[in-house]
């Protein structure tokens, strides 16, 4: 097993941890408790697993972010709960009216959604609609059907108590009858009630004016947490540590690949080299460090030249988690690194890493060049993909509206409309806890042999589609510009050293017809063009389904 594990300082600049595709993902913490929770589990509280590499958002803002939006669940849960434990020790039949006028309330709520799906579904035929009616009538009859020997027994008690004395506010017949046993319940429960509605409103209104905090760029503490500390070191480290059988699952949708063998013959000018130890002259690591320095220089902006954005070119080392140490810390030195480079056959493999960050973060586009000299010969891969946008529900700093003192209170009546469902869900979000605390516990005990990234918060935030037709062809764009000077460096540096006829050609069919050839009559076009789209890879690159749609616009 290997020693390689994701503890490095970045070698490029660290983003700013504030842009907008952070500040969208740690506004979806507060947004969507089932996103908040799919972080905590997978990334925050799996201690075992390395942090997948930066793809524009800045892991450790959004995990201490999820941290602070899951202690706020578990005080209002804790306390929700605590209540509920009072009451059924203390006082059982305060609990029973508080139940059933919780579940009455639910039913309530529910039947309101059921009608808005209903006539929605009738006039837009929507299958969202059709989905939440269905799923809302099935549990509307499960909780009336589970509520009715509950209500029958509180009716009953304050029917007797009524009885022994009667009150003068419903009056008196059948619905008179009716109306003191409401009032009866309401007025037995409200206290109670009225202070959990004063809990779940104030929530509400913190978890909005989190988002405030967020729009305004407050700083959140990153330091003095283990996990955070950990995100920070490992999301820029240059070893890469994956889980599974797949080193870019986390990389976003497939662009485009590619992959070629060149024999290396002497140059025409001197051909009775070949004999020579020393021939052709250099080694991989020089031909990455030239390739890598002419792409670096993309960066700069000239009169002329606009720079790519946010360009960043580094050594990576991909290693399977399955052959990984959990505790083992250290970095590969540079002498490990080109003797993995040179001699590409263990369980660690070299790729040169181009990313380009855009959109405000919004977009990560990122290409792997994997290159190696063996057998006389010279082999290259090259791997494309792009990560789409965040999720368009996560965008609540576009509208001022949102971030209102109005919108504060009105997220704190939402939070109170929505009070019978957070009470139930209480113990669910106290039991999650508990779970995370155990796993936390059992960081170092056997139970696992796969200690790579099961994924990552940009992964899990990200959106189906692209949100425009130029963020879709922006990552084609800048792959396009990254291959092409690719092949100009590769020609830079190889000419006067090896015979370049060959390769010119095979170099000239990849840029001017999207393709490679590796047996006769395959046909390969990665590239998509047109609405709904896909492009097949057949042959030697693998069977590649290209999966980027263009967006409907």
């Amino acid at each position: 097993m290997t020693h390689l594990t994701t503890s490095a300082q970045p070698q490029a600049a660290v983003p700013p941890s504030h842009n907008l595709a952070t500040r969208h993902l740690s506004a979806g913490v507060f947004l969507d408790a089932a996103y908040r929770d799919k972080v905590l589990r997978d990334v925050y509280d799996d201690r075992r697993s390395a942090i997948a590499p930066y793809a524009g958002a800045d892991t450790p803002t959004v995990l201490a972010h999820a941290r602070n939006a899951r202690n706020l669940a578990l005080i209002e849960a804790g306390v929700l709960m605590a209540i509920t434990v009072i009451l059924v020790c203390g006082v059982p039949s305060l609990l029973n009216s508080l139940v059933v006028v919780l579940v009455i309330w639910q039913l309530a709520v529910l039947a309101v959604k059921l009608v808005r799906d209903t006539v929605g579904y009738i006039r837009d035929g929507r299958e969202e609609y059709r989905r939440g009616m269905l799923g809302r009538l099935i549990l509307f009859l499960v909780l009336g059907m589970a509520a009715v020997p509950l209500l029958m027994s509180a009716v009953a008690m304050m029917l007797t108590s009524l009885a022994l004395s009667p009150p003068a506010l419903g009056g008196s017949g059948p619905l008179g009858s009716a109306l003191n046993v409401i009032f009866s319940l309401i007025g037995t429960s409200l206290p109670v009630l009225l202070l959990m509605l004063a809990l779940v409103f104030t929530m509400g209104c913190l978890r909005r004016l989190q988002l405030i905090k967020i729009k305004n760029g407050v700083p959140v503490t990153l330091t003095g947490n283990a996990a955070i500390e950990r995100a920070h070191r490992e999301q820029h480290a240059s070893t890469v540590i994956y889980a599974g059988t797949d080193p870019f699952a986390h990389e976003g949708a497939r662009l485009e690949t590619w992959r070629w063998a060149f024999k290396l013959k002497p140059p025409r000018a001197n051909p009775n080299t070949t004999g020579d130890e020393d021939w052709p002259g250099f080694d991989v690591h020089e031909l990455i460090t030239h390739i890598g320095n002419a792409l670096s220089a993309l960066r700069e902006e000239t009169r002329r030249f606009a720079p790519i954005p946010g360009l960043t070119i580094e050594d990576n080392l991909m290693v399977p988690g399955r052959d990984c140490y959990s505790g083992d810390r250290t970095q590969p030195s540079d002498a490990d690194i080109r003797g993995i480079m040179h001699l590409p056959t263990g369980n660690a493999r070299h790729f040169l890493k181009c990313q380009v960050i855009s959109w405000n973060g919004e977009l990560a586009t990122t290409a792997y060049l994997h290159t190696a000299l063996q057998g006389k010969t010279l082999y290259m891969e090259f791997q494309a993909f792009a990560m789409p946008p965040t999720r368009a529900d996560f965008h609540v700093f576009d509208d001022p509206r949102d971030t209102s003192p109005a919108a504060v209170v009105l997220d704190g009546l939402r939070a109170a409309g929505r009070l019978p469902r957070i009470l139930g869900r209480s113990p669910l979000v106290l039991c999650k806890a508990l779970a995370a605390y155990s796993r936390g516990l059992a960081k170092n005990l056997p139970g696992t042999t796969d200690f790579g990234a099961k994924t990552s918060i940009r992964a899990l935030g990200a959106d189906d589609d692209f949100h425009s037709y130029f963020q879709w062809r922006d990552p084609h764009k800048y792959v396009a510009i990254l291959e092409e000077q690719l092949f100009v460096a590769l020609f830079e540096f190889l000419e006067g050293k090896v015979d370049l006829g060959e390769l010119r050609e095979r170099i000239t069919t990849i840029i001017n017809n999207g393709v490679i050839n590796h047996a006769p009559g395959t046909n390969i076009n990665v590239g998509v063009a047109g609405q709904n789209n896909t492009g097949n890879a057949i042959g030697a690159v693998g069977n590649v389904q290209g999966n980027v749609t263009q967006p409907t616009t």
